[in-house]
């Protein structure tokens, strides 16, 4: 059984590739420069919004464990005083 070695046309010449960004370098660096200037005025605008929420339920806790020494142990190991509460 032979196999007849043909050329692939979905290759990408590198070289050519190159070339081709090379001539399009001023239409490359305008976009880039208006769409990081759109993106910092997106930014700005916008203003810092952090919002997180996390939800915690024993199903199965311990017999010899109340519910508030449960909620105080999850305080004691997962609770940031520093967040501040807005």
């Amino acid at each position: 059984m032979s196999l007849s070695m043909q050329p692939h046309d979905d290759e990408i010449d590198l070289i050519e590739l190159i070339i081709m960004l090379w001539r399009a370098k001023v239409t490359l660096v305008v976009f880039l420069v208006i769409g990081g200037f759109a993106g910092g005025l997106i930014a700005l605008a916008t203003g810092e919004t952090y919002e997180t929420t996390f939800k915690y339920k024993v199903n199965e806790a311990p017999p010899f464990r109340s519910e508030e020494q449960i909620y105080a142990d999850f305080e004691r190991h997962f609770y940031d005083r520093n967040i501040i509460s807005l």
